[in-house]
């Protein structure tokens, strides 16, 4: 069955867990550099790289599409790190879990309103959608 998957791309990922010698839990973030991960970017019907334009209140953010091919599956990937955004915008993408319920809910915005854009720039034949949990709540269709 042909499927398609939407996610986040996040700057500084997962953390990395370490215990220092007092038996604390410190929590790294490493930077992900997209030239160094094995994606590229999302094109449009033109060549061009795909970008999909997010209302958010006062303001419009800008999230460029990265795909990845894992396996037959195309897996694009959201970022909102563009040089077009202000840089608290480019820090929606920045981290999962990380900023608080405010950078919470514009990640739950971007995923759903901005996942379902891709979709419908890219694959507008797409006749089921899977949610995963509350992530994607704002999918609009």
């Amino acid at each position: 069955m042909p499927a398609i998957g939407i996610g986040l791309l996040y700057q500084e990922g997962y953390f990395r867990q370490i215990v220092d010698a007092e038996g604390t839990q410190q929590e790294l973030y490493p930077y992900n550099e997209p030239a160094t991960m094995p994606i590229e970017p999302a094109l449009d019907h033109n060549g061009a790289w795909l970008r999909i334009p997010l209302d958010l209140p006062g303001r419009k953010v800008q999230l460029r599409v990265w795909r990845a091919n894992v396996g037959r599956v195309k897996l694009y990937l959201l970022d909102s790190n563009d040089t077009l955004n202000t840089a608290a915008d480019r820090g929606i993408t920045a981290k999962l879990y990380g900023g608080g319920s405010e950078i919470r809910l514009m990640q739950e915005i971007a995923l759903g309103i901005g996942g379902w854009r891709v979709v419908e720039a890219l694959h507008p034949d797409v006749d089921i959608c899977h949610i995963n949990e509350g992530h994607a709540a704002f999918c609009n269709h």
